[in-house]
């Protein structure tokens, strides 16, 4: 068997209210399961989402600066994983909470959780970024008076084909459909997801066939599956399931969702009950089935990352400043704790260069 000895790389997006300065940089040697080398790579306030181009040349990030919030552009320096500040854009009040960039690196979009706002901004050859093109905010409300008193936007993401723009709404249990021709955001109300009534729909993610796609709802624990039909870019909810214990009855609130590469398995966070729930997926239907909920072994777990090998998760946390490692079978799906541990100050997002 060959033996895969590179390096990989990446960076971890933080909260900077306790001892964290920013974004951090770290190596991943694939072969013996550890992170090495985590060293601060651009000093930034509240960093706590991360996106990368696709290109690989830029890292995108939300920030805050006193009372303004809004997003900053990093060229990535290869040889040391350092970031230089190209720019940043700001708006008065909160920081937006997600950021994605399209394939071809011409739009970065992001969701405003306090403002209930996406904004889509577009991107210069040098990675840059321009004055927004599009600011368009979500109005309404939910069922539960504390986290649903207004919109709070948590999420945009792409279909499959790019036609459309996906911004998934806590506050008002929706996923809003936009297109985004020329940058322009304009509703597509026809094509509108309502979840259940205080549900709180989170973050999402595709399987691999691109004609489904997970839904994890943060403040009821649960996974909607989600028929896609990529012709006309309607979809349709075909299941529901909990990402928590039978009998379990505290508070816990879902956080993140990634699926292997292979599609075979679903992976989801929890907070409360610090945890990660994992599914199977079925080969046919792609309807889920619980096969274990593991313990991450720290306080908080927001994002996590599965390596790009597959046979790894790697999870920071918020409350406890760890990140932890596991093993992850690929034929059950079934995570095992490693002995690694790492210091992570107020870690939240993580993603692999």
């Amino acid at each position: 068997m060959e033996i895969n000895t590179e390096i990989l790389k990446g960076f971890i997006g933080t909260y900077t209210k306790g001892d964290s300065k920013g974004i951090y940089n770290f190596s991943f040697n694939a072969n013996l399961g550890e992170v090495n080398n985590i060293n601060i790579a651009g000093e930034l306030g509240n960093p706590t989402y991360i996106a990368i181009s696709s290109n690989k040349k830029y890292l995108y990030s939300v920030m805050k600066d006193g009372d303004m919030g809004g997003v900053a552009a990093y060229l990535i320096n290869k040889d040391d994983l350092s970031l230089s500040l190209l720019n940043y854009k700001l708006f008065p009040g909160s920081s937006p909470c997600h950021l994605i960039t399209n394939k071809d690196d011409s739009y970065l979009f992001s969701a405003n959780y306090h403002t209930g706002e996406i904004n889509c901004y577009p991107l210069n050859e040098d990675g840059s970024l321009c004055d927004p093109s599009s600011r368009v905010f979500h109005e309404g409300t939910g069922p539960n008076k504390d986290r649903q008193e207004k919109a709070h936007a948590h999420f945009v993401g792409l279909t499959p084909n790019e036609e459309k723009l996906l911004a998934i709404d806590l506050g008002i249990d929706k996923m809003v459909v936009y297109d985004y021709k020329d940058g322009n955001l304009v509703e597509d109300s026809s094509l509108t997801v309502k979840f259940e009534g205080g549900s709180g729909p989170r973050h999402m993610t595709f399987h691999p066939n691109k004609n489904f796609a997970f839904l994890l709802s943060e403040l009821t624990s649960e996974v909607f599956v989600l028929k896609y039909n990529p012709s006309n870019n309607v979809f349709e909810i075909i299941q529901k399931i909990s990402a928590l214990p039978e009998n379990f009855n505290g508070k816990s609130k879902a956080s993140a969702i990634h699926i292997s590469s292979d599609g075979r398995f679903l992976y989801t966070s929890n907070r409360g009950y610090d945890s990660i729930a994992v599914f199977a997926v079925d080969s046919e239907t792609s309807l889920l089935s619980l096969v274990e909920i593991t313990e991450t072994k720290g306080k908080y777990p927001r994002d996590f990352v599965i390596d790009p090998t597959g046979n790894y998760v790697i999870v920071p946390h918020e409350g406890s400043d760890n990140m932890t490692m596991f093993s992850r079978d690929k034929n059950t799906g079934k995570m095992t704790k490693l002995d690694q541990e790492y210091t992570v100050p107020s870690g939240v997002c993580i993603k692999f260069l």
